[in-house]
């Protein structure tokens, strides 16, 4: 299945790349885009991960919503724009601005110890993506990064994408209502085991 890049995807799939056995480094700048970086605290060992309570709270099943739409709602708590999840989540260890040439807008990245979340600029402020390499972070009974990838076929169904990047497989389900571009829950794994999992909201 042919997977259809936007403008999230590009970010989104680049910090996947990075996640795959190189989370500790600044991840790579997508292309026609001029990375910065300010850095709060050196620090970003996942000795001090967070797990956000938004990411972890939740009952699924009182409301017969499918898991893959209850965690992307959980993922927009973490703010709609850049000062509200610095309010929610405090100063990130290091803010990464890029910017598109191609598309003329900006993409920051704000680095916490076992989280990055993304926004784009451009005029508006959206929330493009999170993600999330903590193993200290259940988002759902049983499913954390470092947990065993059996069971993602019994909570999700089938992929709408599959690819493998080196040694690692991307996995990506579609989250949420459809519209013209989708949201996705997406999981790296090494294994047979979750490595990174991924909120990516669809933005046109």
């Amino acid at each position: 299945m042919t997977l259809r890049i936007r403008r999230p995807a590009l970010a989104i799939l680049a910090l996947v790349y990075s996640a795959c056995g190189r989370g500790n480094h600044p991840s790579h700048a997508p292309s026609g885009a001029s990375p910065t970086t300010s850095n709060a605290h050196e620090d970003t060992s996942l000795s001090g991960a967070i797990c956000p309570v938004f990411l972890t709270k939740g009952d699924t099943a009182a409301r017969s919503e499918p898991v893959s739409t209850a965690l992307l709602s959980r993922g927009h708590g973490a703010g709609a724009t850049e000062s509200v999840t610095v309010a929610i989540l405090g100063p990130p260890s290091e803010r990464r601005t890029e910017h598109d040439k191609t598309y003329g807008d900006t993409i920051v990245r704000l680095r916490y110890a076992g989280l990055e979340v993304g926004f784009y600029k451009d005029g508006a402020e959206i929330l493009a993506g999170l993600t999330l390499t903590s193993p200290h972070c259940e988002v759902f009974p049983g499913l954390s990064v470092g947990a065993s990838a059996a069971s993602l076929s019994r909570l999700f169904g089938a992929p709408a994408f599959q690819h493998a990047v080196a040694d690692s497989l991307i996995l990506q389900f579609q989250a949420g209502e459809p519209g013209p571009v989708a949201s996705y829950i997406n999981f790296v794994v090494l294994r047979d085991t979750i490595r990174t999992i991924q909120w990516q909201f669809g933005i046109d």
